[in-house]
């Protein structure tokens, strides 16, 4: 029943991943709170923020989600590092 996609591409300077679901979906309440640094859920957070410093506030994580439909993360990082 339920679905998991993986896809990666360059586009131009940029490697790109996304990977997206077709599960339940997250309120953007719980989304808000994922993405804070309040959160007691730090694993997301964290890698973003760790993106970020190596490779600047242009790259990191986003998660898009809609209740009922699914969720997708997409990750943006340079090509070259």
């Amino acid at each position: 029943k339920g679905h998991l996609k993986i896809t990666c591409w360059i586009e131009g300077d940029l490697r790109c991943f996304s990977i997206e679901d077709n599960g339940c979906g997250i309120s953007d309440e719980k989304l808000k709170e994922i993405q804070s640094k309040k959160s007691n859920s730090i694993g997301i957070t964290n890698v973003d923020s760790r993106i970020k410093l190596v490779y600047g506030n242009e790259y990191g994580i986003e998660i898009e989600s809609v209740i009922g439909e699914g969720t997708r993360i997409s990750i943006v990082l340079p090509l070259y590092s």
